[in-house]
């Protein structure tokens, strides 16, 4: 996972971007304020503390989507010197197990 544009409150134009994940696939980017590492379907969940969920994206057929991330639409607040912790969790019926999985997470630390 990583991110394009900025992690900049003040501009508001930060793209969140997954790579490698299972085409046509349905998942959530999600967000929280601890970074962890717990056994989680076929994965780490690596985000805990105070989560919140985005809306469902699909991925396309190279296995990749994107999320516009609207800092100031959210709830708990996206400040200026904060850092959250962002991961992608979608369907992966491909890869036995649990049938989901997660990507690698990426903390941004938020400037002005």
């Amino acid at each position: 996972m990583h991110m394009t544009r900025s992690a900049s409150v003040a501009e508001n134009d930060l793209v969140l971007r997954v790579t490698g994940a299972p085409a046509s696939t349905p998942g959530r980017f999600y967000y929280g304020s601890v970074m962890t590492q717990t056994p989680f379907g076929n994965g780490f969940r690596c985000i805990s503390g105070s989560v919140t969920r985005l809306p469902v994206a699909f991925t396309h057929s190279a296995g990749t989507t994107a999320h516009a991330f609207d800092s100031s639409a959210q709830l708990p607040q996206v400040n200026t010197g904060t850092s959250w912790h962002f991961q992608f969790w979608y369907r992966d019926s491909q890869g036995g197990g649990e049938q989901f999985n997660l990507s690698d997470a990426l903390t941004i630390d938020y400037r002005p």
